[in-house]
């Protein structure tokens, strides 16, 4: 999406274990460079490579670094930030004119279960899972936002693809939803969800027969002016 090309100097915030950011670096090659930044950086790497470099940082509290970047990209990292408008100003403020922005975000709202039979008792643990996130000022609706954002923003070029896959129960990517309510259990019983309901709802990511789709991905990229207006 971001045509990513060798000499560009680009910033991945939220490196998480780092898989990105030693894709761009092998596409910007030895005269581009790589930035990594994380609040948590235990699971990032420079792998030795000389244009990857990896920092501890925090988008919100700290400066960003010395602008002028081709690309700046984040996944799923806004989505959890109640500063995320000013972030966002901060990213684009970040990039050199011309200079394009990738943010990925999940849609959270999209339905996940397909059968009738089932869907019910998946979407009352969902539904209650994202009550939870919202009091923790995850924003849900952040990623069908992000398009009016960009237009606010006079952002140029702007791009929008909206992936999903249709996960299977038993399949190792399903137990992601298994994996995001087992970290709010506990505050999903306030919900109204008892124990049999999680016990029930995690019996059905385990079957075979039962297929919910994945939250579709987000990816919006957009460009700063190269001029201004």
């Amino acid at each position: 999406m971001a045509g990513v090309a060798p000499g560009w100097r680009c910033w991945e915030v939220g490196g998480g274990s780092g898989g990105i950011g030693r894709w761009l670096s092998d596409r910007v090659g030895a005269d581009g460079s790589v930035l990594v930044t994380d609040i948590d950086t235990r699971w990032l790497t420079d792998d030795d490579r000389d244009n990857l470099t990896v920092r501890q940082h925090d988008v919100v509290a700290e400066e960003p670094p010395a602008g002028g970047f081709d690309l700046i990209h984040a996944r799923l990292v806004l989505i959890h930030l109640p500063q995320r408008h000013a972030v966002l100003d901060r990213l684009i403020s970040s990039l050199k004119p011309g200079g394009r922005l990738v943010l990925e975000e999940f849609d959270l709202r999209h339905p996940l279960a397909t059968q009738a039979g089932h869907r019910a008792e998946f979407d009352a643990v969902q539904d209650a899972f994202l009550r939870v996130m919202t009091t923790r000022e995850v924003d849900i609706d952040w990623a069908r936002s992000l398009p009016e954002n960009f237009a606010a923003r006079d952002l140029d070029d702007v791009h929008v693809h909206t992936h999903t896959i249709l996960w299977r129960g038993g399949s190792p990517e399903i137990q992601l939803y298994r994996v995001n309510v087992e970290q709010v259990a506990a505050d999903l019983a306030t919900e109204g969800i008892s124990a049999q309901a999680l016990d029930d709802f995690y019996a059905l990511l385990g079957n075979p027969a039962f297929t919910a789709w994945s939250h579709p991905l987000v990816s919006i990229s957009a460009a700063r002016p190269r001029l201004c207006r």
